[in-house]
């Protein structure tokens, strides 16, 4: 079930840290305050895939809308749940979301794995950059 958080509390800032966790040291826990603090106050929106029984298994950051392009930080689905479409559902869920705030392009910041940018290609995002920055037209 994909829902979007409008708060996060602390458990579910521990359950996203340690998916992140899984991939790369996310640095301090300070660092996840700031984000809490940014999906609190509306500066970014936030879905999350959960199980029947409340289980994270993977969720996605990225820009509110009100503008003509987003940017979309982070997307995670714990290894576990690898290759079971959370991921696809969770971006297909940001796209919808932007469609319906008028947004014409979602861009990709954070830096993907060869894996991630295949996965993101598969969804229509293509290479803007040098960087291997994406973007995708809706």
């Amino acid at each position: 079930m994909i829902r979007r958080v409008m708060c996060m509390d602390r458990d579910m800032l521990r359950t996203c840290y340690g998916i992140v966790n899984m991939f790369m040291d996310a640095g301090s826990m300070s660092e996840w305050f700031v984000l809490k603090f940014r999906v609190d106050s509306g500066g970014s929106v936030m879905f999350v895939d959960e199980k029947t029984n409340g289980a994270v298994r993977g969720f996605l950051i990225g820009d509110a809308g009100g503008v003509r392009c987003v940017t979309l930080y982070d997307l995670f689905v714990n290894k576990e749940y690898h290759r079971m479409g959370v991921g696809s559902a969770l971006l297909q869920a940001y796209e919808k979301y932007a469609r319906e705030c008028s947004v014409e392009k979602i861009r990709l910041q954070s830096r993907p794995t060869k894996q991630a940018l295949a996965f993101y290609a598969r969804h229509g995002f293509q290479k803007f950059c040098w960087d291997n920055s994406m973007q995708k037209f809706l």
